[in-house]
């Protein structure tokens, strides 16, 4: 990188020391030397350092120290990440000095990270970092690299690596050695990271002699150390992968090198580093601890003497880590990647470090002993676990999570070896550990805070067998609603009262207790809690209480559980609380108890959820053929939850507003999401928790069918709902829009590290997979599939399983010549989805043809980039009918050719996908669509209420991609002064709500939809009725609203009428129609006076449900101070939930007067947002995708873009991101296209 023109001021050739207001804290620093002799790169070497700086004062400008190295990227970013844009360095050669300045404004005080990329030649004057060349065992020249403390003053320390202070190199030097430097290169080579002590300037032992007397009293690899010193290590012209393959057969090896670094740290490291030593124990007794002992509370307790080293990134380096470096070199990673899978060809017995985030899969869990104290009043929490271990395989390590606790105490104890294991590991030969049931010495343990592993290191070879992991542990109870955490609510008397609750996936668990935090280290888990002994607290956890012991001496008493069954770390669960039982007994067909439990003051409306419960887990048995196979079920509503709800296996948590019910005040949507809410989550308790998918890529067997699942038993309990109809346009019609943009992905996911897992949690997880499970449902045939399933459940239970294992369980029912494996892995293995194209032809055929469907028809993709070429295995299913007859049929459209329909003669209409279960957009050539138009605007219910939805919804869909012309889309619209069904009325109203957001200034858009609207909105009227049945509720809610957003005169003055007469002490509006008019009143009001009293009533109200519609009418004012007051306020946790606070963000950015408001609050306070809520919170990083939602502008995708700039990292937000950019330029794309063409079409139509 070449440097800028000079500033004009300083004159930087009179300035000679460095500016002390600029402190750096830390390097992180990556170096590969060249060293094979037949590259043309010989001798040179790359690198890259991240140095943690302190600005004391804002600055225009900072130096750093660098001689003969050449850059190749420069990039400085704050802790909150935002990058500062910067001007090219320059360098000041006679100070050996490089420039760095922004582009404009100041550096402002705080902490920031400089990335330096750059380049350089191993230097052949022994200073800095060179080459040195020597004779191996064969006689020929190896070159290996080494550094070397020049002389104060020489500045040679500058051309290793660039450094704000000199003394940085020679540091480097200090800590490794001489006799180290190899191996430090080596390591590197590897990405391997060494954390250095601070500040030590000097060598303390720069001779090779002293190094090799440290090397000498490591007896066991004394031999082996001097060998390699002396040969370099002998890489030259090794390739990585030789490399990697070599450390890890000399792993033993390495330890005695890493031994030697530890010594020599603790022999220079300042005495106030003493107490950072590992509280580690060797018991004296081989068994793990008595029941007494284990029994014992965990009382809170003093702070401990000594506690384990935490190794966090951005903590000041005490150690080296033999952990993967964070840096993000892609290269490197690609080529240590190739590396590891070459040495596992190899058959390497056990990765020496494990350089992935996943846990060895030779250490397996059998059975957590566990006990938690959650304090109350303090939010502390401390505990113990006994975790009993099999070992499969040789290994001196033990992995386990744990992240964000204090270890206080670690203890290993072998209780038994495996019988079969090889008499030449009899104990104490060769290293192995003995053999004899006992304590083992506990040689190490840390914390790796990047991936969250807990490291325990033994001191010699354990043999295969079972062993007892004891871990004393403290931590806190958390505020995010993650792990283990406190939530708060006030009580009538407006006390405030704590919980201690759980919410442990995916990764969370290892934030309440060390254990083995994947979804395949199932373990059954024997729990006991410590909560106050007054009688109004209970504990509750996933299985039946065994015994309530009080504590002597103490206002303490201990729960303790029945053993559970084995199941995933994050389906366990830990609640203490002051909470109520619904007192009616409730039980399964099977007698097994379901219970509700919620804080006294809503205990009362717990009624419904409990009878969905009950009817639902039976219908689940029965459906499954297998009973439901815990003792218990509870359900609990928690005043603060981050998700909707948590299926932890026989103790379900939930958001209070997915399960409370009030029938006198909430409406029917809200009792169909109560409904849906715990049908979903009880499902899981045989899609997740019986069978758990082996990884988070197969997420999907979780909640697809779990989704899926839930809309069939709502189904089944409620006929009259329609509910089989409302989940096609609800999900499957909904998700087709996400699907069809490039940003979309897969349904199997591959994900590793604890973002990229929480952000599939997503629509096409839930949506999509639930949506394709439906048509795999549709061409299997109900009994079948149902079949199928039952085989896949008996097989698996208590188990993992992966996709294909399902795929595998089905076959054995599908129809005969039907591949399912090869059918659904097109739908699941790539992202998006078919149009499916049926024309006629001159001969009168009808041939149907499929290509991907894309929101913008012009959008550029790789067919290559999918195995399947984005191309499917898809079953038609069509309606038909003649002169003289109706009827319908299927037929598969191969991925590979067309097919012709086996129809002909007088075809007066033609249907595709009958019945919408299938995953697909369809289109018609003209005389197709002519004849549908026709039909529904002769006798609409020709066709079934969800083919009528599925056809506005394809023609809208269509129209906006360029597939279809928008008057043909439009035209469909005009029979909708017929139609009387919510179903279809359900997607007329996406259709139509989309053009006004659009368009909102069209007023023919306005009178052509209350013209289209007014017949069903008369019939409906603003009266509630005793006899109306369920659908005709939501119709009317559905309606009445959409009459509001089109400006109905008639409508607007109703709900404004009610909405005053309500304030006044009037009666309040019927909870059916509630929402409308709380929104479309205080939108239509000018009086601060409206706000403020809806304020008061939104912070009185104790009715969880009549809360959400209050946070949402309160975003609807048009005054932008009161959306200013209320972006504040939803600051206060005492007036918005954490769990709500992007929810009102949401609404008010929903206010065409509240968008820009929200944007400039997301920007200015994004610090804060992410402090607040962490880059993991998948909802903070959906955020912006909901936001972007209301934008159609260049000037807004430019913004946008810069502010993405300024903030790279987006955690679970990464993919929310692309949505949002893709989403916001088909907007603009469709006023470029379409606003003309629809403008004029509603001219012409009103």
């Amino acid at each position: 990188m070449k440097g800028a023109g000079a500033p004009e001021q300083p004159d930087w050739e009179t300035q000679n020391r460095l500016p002390s207001t600029v402190v750096p804290s830390r390097y992180d620093i990556l170096l590969h030397p060249d060293l094979d002799s037949k590259a043309d790169t010989f001798g040179n070497f790359t690198g890259t350092v991240q140095i943690q700086i302190e600005f004391r004062e804002d600055r225009t400008w900072f130096v750093i120290h660098a001689k003969y190295l050449d850059f190749t990227k420069v990039n400085l970013k704050s802790d909150a990440g935002a990058v500062v844009e910067l001007q090219a360095p320059l360098e000041i050669p006679k100070n050996e000095w490089w420039v760095i300045q922004p582009t404009s404004g100041n550096i402002t005080s705080g902490t920031y990270t400089l990335t330096l990329d750059f380049k350089g030649r191993l230097d052949r004057s022994i200073v800095g970092f060179y080459r040195s060349v020597h004779k191996n065992e064969n006689g020929e020249n190896s070159g290996a690299p080494s550094c070397s403390a020049p002389p104060a003053g020489s500045g040679s320390g500058r051309g290793a690596k660039r450094s704000l202070v000199t003394p940085c190199l020679v540091g480097l030097c200090a800590v490794l050695g001489v006799a180290a430097a190899c191996l430090l290169v080596t390591l590197l080579l590897l990405q391997h990271t060494f954390r250095m002590s601070p500040e030590s300037p000097r060598p303390a032992e720069p001779e090779l002699e002293g190094q090799l007397r440290a090397l000498e009293r490591l007896e066991h690899h004394e031999q082996w150390a001097l060998e390699r010193v002396r040969d370099g290590l002998n890489v030259s012209g090794a390739s990585l992968d030789e490399m990697v393959a070599w450390l890890l057969r000399h792993g033993e090896r390495l330890q005695a090198a890493r031994i030697i670094l530890e010594e020599h740290r603790k022999a220079s490291a300042p005495a106030t580093t003493a107490t950072l030593a590992p509280a580690v124990t060797t018991p004296a007794t081989p068994a793990a601890p008595s029941a007494a002992t284990a029994a014992t509370p965990a009382v809170p307790e003093a702070a401990p003497t000594t506690t384990l080293r935490e190794r966090p990134d951005d903590a000041e380096p005490l150690e080296e880590t033999e952990t993967i470096a964070a840096s993000d070199f892609d290269e490197r990673q690609r080529q240590l990647e190739a590396a590891v899978a070459v040495s596992e060809k190899k058959g390497d017995p056990h990765e020496a470090w494990n350089w992935r985030r996943r846990l060895p899969e030779d250490v397996l869990p059998e059975r957590y002993d566990l006990q938690l104290h959650p304090h109350l009043r303090t939010g502390a929490l401390s505990g113990r676990v006994s975790i009993t271990l099999r070992v499969t395989a040789p290994r001196r390590d033990l992995w386990l999570h744990a992240d964000g606790m204090h270890i206080k105490e670690v203890e290993l104890a072998l209780v038994k070896a495996d019988d079969d294991a090889s008499a030449s590991t009899s104990g104490g030969e060769e290293g192995w550990c003995a053999r004899e049931p006992g304590g083992l010495k506990v040689e190490d343990t840390f914390l790796v805070s990047q991936t969250q592993f807990l490291v325990v290191r033994v001191d010699c070879q354990l043999l295969p067998g079972v062993y007892d992991l004891h871990v004393v542990f403290s931590g806190s109870l958390l505020a995010e609603g993650r792990g283990m955490f406190r939530s708060a609510y006030a009580t009538s008397s407006n006390e405030t009262r704590y919980i201690a609750t759980t919410k442990f996936e995916p990764t969370y668990a290892r934030l309440a207790f060390p254990c083995f935090d994947e979804p395949a280290m199932k373990a059954s888990y024997k729990v006991r809690l410590v909560k106050p002994s007054s009688s109004e607290y209970i504990a509750l956890s996933n299985s039946d209480v065994k015994s309530v012991t009080p504590i002597s001496g103490t206002e303490l008493t201990t729960v303790e559980f029945t053993e559970t069954v084995k199941m995933s770390s994050y389906l366990a669960a830990f609640i203490v609380c002051d909470f109520e039982r619904q007192k009616e007994n409730t039980t399964m067909a099977s007698g097994k108890p379901v219970n509700i439990y919620a804080r006294k003051e809503q205990i009362a409306n717990t009624a419904e959820a409990l009878k969905v419960a009950q009817n639902v887990v039976d219908f689940y048995a029965s459906y499954f053929g297998i009973p439901y196979p815990m003792p218990k079920v509870d359900l609990i509503a928690i005043p603060d939850f981050v998700s909707g709800a948590m299926e932890n296996w026989g103790l379900i948590t939930f958001r209070e507003t997915s399960v409370l019910f009030d029938p006198n005040e909430n409406s029917p949507a809200n009792r169909e999401s109560i409904s849906e809410t715990v049908a979903h989550e009880l499902a899981h308790m045989w899609f997740g928790n019986l069978v758990t998918m082996k990884w988070w890529t197969d997420l999907w067997l979780n909640e697809g069918f779990a989704t899926f699942m839930a809309q069939k038993s709502v189904a089944n309990m409620h006929p009259d709902w329609a509910y089989g109809d409302q989940f096609v346009v609800d999900t499957l019609l909904s998700v087709l829009k996400l699907d069809a943009e490039l940003s979309s992905h897969p349904v199997l996911q591959e994900v590793s590290n604890p973002d990229q897992i929480t952000e599939i949690f997503d629509s096409i997880s839930y949506d999509k997979g639930s949506s394709v499970i439906l048509m795999l449902e549709a061409f299997m045939g109900p009994e079948n599939f149902k079949k199928g399933l039952h085989t896949y459940l008996s097989t698996h239970q208590y188990s993992n399983a992966e996709t294909a294992d399902l795929w595998r369980a089905l076959q054995d029912y599908a129809t005969s010549g039907v591949d399912v494996a090869k059918v659904m892995d097109t739908w699941t293995r790539q992202m998006g989805f078919p149009l499916v194209t049926v024309k006629k032809t001159e001969q009168g055929k009808y041939v149907v043809s499929q290509k991907r469907f894309l929101s913008n028809k012009e959008a550029k993709f790789d067919p290559s980039t999918s195995k399947y070429g984005y191309k499917w295995e898809i079953p038609i299913s069509y309606l038909y009918s003649t002169s003289s007859l109706k009827g319908s049929s299927s037929i598969w459209l191969s991925s590979k050719d067309n097919v012709e329909l086996p129809i002909g003669g007088d075809i007066k209409l033609l249907k595709l996908n009958h019945n919408q279960r299938g995953y697909y957009r369809v289109n018609y050539d003209a005389e197709g669509w002519n004849a549908l138009i026709s039909s529904l605007s002769t006798n609409p219910e020709a066709m079934d209420a969800v083919d009528r939805a599925g056809l506005i919804s394809d023609a809208f869909s269509l129209a906006d991609a360029e597939e279809l012309q928008y008057e043909t889309a439009l035209e469909l619209t005009k029979y909708l002064k017929m139609e009387k069904d919510f179903v279809p009325w359900s997607a007329a109203s996406t259709a139509i709500s989309s053009l006004l957001e659009r368009l909102p200034n069209s007023e023919n858009l306005k009178k052509y939809g209350n013209a289209v609207i007014n017949s069903v909105v008369n019939e409906v009227s603003w009266t509630v009725s005793q006899d109306d049945n369920h659908l005709t509720r939501r119709l009317r809610a559905l309606v009445l609203g959409l009459s509001c957003s089109l400006k109905n005169v008639d409508s607007l003055n109703q709900a404004n009428s009610m909405f005053k007469d309500w304030l006044k002490g009037g009666q309040k509006p019927h909870p059916d129609i509630r929402s409308v008019v709380y929104r479309y009143g205080l939108g239509n009001s000018n009086d601060e006076n409206d706000w403020n009293l809806l304020l008061e009533k939104f912070e009185k109200e104790t009715n969880t449900q009549e809360k959400v519609k209050l946070m949402f009418a309160l975003a609807t004012t048009p005054d932008k101070s009161l959306l200013n007051k209320y972006l504040e306020l939803a600051k206060d946790e005492s007036v918005i939930r954490s769990q709500d606070y992007f929810t009102v963000l949401s609404y008010i950015a929903e206010n065409p007067n509240g968008i820009d408001l929200v944007w400039n609050f997301y920007r200015e306070q994004y610090e804060y947002l992410v402090n607040r809520f962490t880059l993991n919170d998948r909802v903070f990083g959906r955020f912006i995708s909901r936001i972007a939602t209301k934008f159609d502008t260049t000037d807004r995708l430019n913004e946008m873009e810069a502010f993405f700039k300024k903030y790279p990292e987006a955690g679970a937000g990464t993919a929310a991101r692309k949505q949002a950019i893709e989403g916001v330029t088909n907007r603009i794309k469709w006023l470029d296209t379409h606003r003309t063409t629809v403008e004029d079409w509603f001219s012409k139509n009103v």
